[in-house]
């Protein structure tokens, strides 16, 4: 049962966070990469329902940067839920994704700062 839940809470959030783009006309190629790391980060997320009153408002926001090469830098939770089991797992779910794919050749920035926000039903 709890892996049935997983996997649907997996397949809801990533429509959700995928949807989330869908206003825009042509997603940048930042944007398309994001939505990328996102998926990736989702997959190697353990979300901890279980242990999380899902009933709870809670989000836990974490911010890093992605090098050029994909490696993850500067991994921080920017905004605590009031859990910590699931801030921890948050950003375990970041640092576990170390590295990420490269940025595509049409990215030519130093690096891609991106901050996501961890719900007990998904990324958001």
């Amino acid at each position: 049962m709890k892996f049935k839940l997983s996997i649907f809470l997996l397949a809801f959030s990533s429509i959700f966070f995928i949807d989330s783009f869908a206003g825009a006309k042509d997603p940048s190629p930042i944007d398309q990469y994001k939505i990328e790391v996102a998926i990736i980060i989702q997959k190697n997320w353990k979300v901890p329902t279980d242990q999380i009153a899902v009933k709870n408002k809670v989000v836990s926001s974490v911010n890093f940067k992605i090098m050029p090469d994909g490696t993850i830098k500067d991994v921080t939770v920017d905004k605590t839920s009031g859990n910590k089991i699931l801030d921890d797992s948050a950003f375990k779910a970041v640092i576990s994704s170390n590295p990420l794919p490269p940025h595509p050749k049409s990215i030519s920035v130093p690096f891609i700062n991106m901050s996501l926000r961890f719900t007990p039903y998904g990324l958001k």
